[in-house]
């Protein structure tokens, strides 16, 4: 259920759920009465798994930190709860959810891809993705112009008309609103290339037009993409499954520990399934009113946490009498560190994780419905909240 390829549940793990949804965000954000009422009717309806997808500001300490009392209630009143980590990776000491009662999950990639390449006129290949694929886009050769933001400001210097343009930098824009002021320059298309930090990073983003996201060889850098009189296309492959040798891997946007309210508490606990994930969709992706889509494709550990959520349930189910503390550390000590080919799990630089930023690697729910090796007493939490 959480592992990097499609896998099938033996048939007794097969278990009705009821769903309690609470909603506690809307387009001002999430507030957070909102969710402390919404933990509180979660325990008033004697739920058995809670998941927050959604972070908390840092505060200075557990006291000061109203949703992290909440959740330790729910977990007193036997509820198991998971938490998102956070996506303002790969910087140290930004996860959420710092409380070691809490689940925290990180984002890691999975077994398959929707292709986007980005291909130049000297022969030259980079791998992306677009969640766009356009089936009347003919991959021919068009001249490619460099734009750097990709804002207003900068596409007014250039004639981008029937060109492909390439994005560099964040600009405080996301790639699809980029798309959108490329698309209104009349460009064709457009290629979109990573930050230092993001290393080898690729979401598949829903666009406007025609483009992809790709890291060049040697992050960062524009020479490795505009030659002189420059020409390149875009080809696109659609899903590609069982050719990532090195999934499951963290990408940069997946938030990192130690928290620094509790930094002897490593943080995120576990990784589980984020990017690329085919998600329910409360609205039209596309803005049409008259669409029935109800799915789309989406990126974040908000995608990761639900999966251990359901983890969670399924052991609650195979063993009602084990605690939230029991079933966290089934999850945990059962975690694979190592991806599909055996190897050390990887972050966005193709280096191994270490220990710093992750307690424990990918979850395993096969191996989970017999091991638990510890439980946290009420005494040392309490104890925990009123020194850190």
């Amino acid at each position: 259920m959480s592992s990097a390829t499609p896998m099938e549940l033996p048939l007794e793990w097969h278990l009705w759920l009821i769903w309690h949804v609470y909603k506690v965000c809307s387009q001002g954000g999430c507030p957070e009465s909102a969710v402390l009422a919404a933990i509180d009717l979660a325990i008033r309806d004697d739920v058995d798994v809670i998941s927050l997808s959604l972070g908390s500001f840092p505060k200075k300490s557990f006291l000061q930190d109203a949703l992290q009392i909440a959740t330790f209630r729910a977990v007193q009143h036997g509820i198991f709860v998971s938490c998102s980590a956070g996506n303002v990776g790969p910087f140290d000491s930004s996860v959420s959810g710092p409380a070691p009662w809490v689940l925290t999950v990180g984002a890691s990639t999975i077994d398959r891809s929707i292709r986007a390449v980005a291909k130049l006129g000297n022969r030259q290949e980079y791998m992306g993705e677009s969640l766009f694929q356009p089936g009347d886009f003919k991959p021919k050769l068009l001249p490619l112009v460099y734009s750097e933001f990709c804002d207003p400001q900068t596409l007014e210097r250039v004639c981008v008309r029937g060109k492909i343009v390439l994005c560099q930098g964040i600009g405080g824009a996301s790639g699809v609103s980029r798309g959108e002021e490329v698309k209104k320059a009349r460009a064709l298309a457009m290629i979109t290339m990573n930050e230092k930090f993001d290393g080898f990073s690729t979401i598949a983003d829903l666009h406007v037009l025609p483009a992809t996201r790709v890291t060049p060889k040697g992050p960062g850098s524009k020479p490795t993409l505009i030659q002189p009189q420059p020409m390149a296309t875009i080809s696109f492959r659609g899903t590609i499954i069982g050719q990532s040798s090195s999934a499951p891997r963290v990408l940069s946007f997946s938030s990192r520990g130690p928290k620094l309210v509790s930094p002897g508490i490593l943080k995120p606990d576990i990784l589980g399934p984020g990017v690329n994930i085919l998600a329910a969709w409360p609205f039209p992706v596309d803005k049409n009113t008259n669409s029935n889509s109800a799915f789309h494709v989406n990126t974040g550990t908000s995608m990761a946490c639900p999966h251990l959520s359901g983890i969670a349930a399924l052991l609650k189910s195979s063993h009602p009498d084990w605690s939230p503390a029991t079933i966290k550390s089934a999850i945990m000590t059962t975690a694979d560190v190592k991806n599909l080919r055996g190897n050390p799990i990887l972050d966005q630089l193709l280096a191994p994780l270490t220990c710093l930023p992750w307690a424990e690697a990918m979850s395993t729910p096969q191996k989970q419905m017999t091991l638990a090796l510890f439980m946290t007493s009420k005494q040392m939490i309490i104890f925990l909240i009123c020194v850190a």
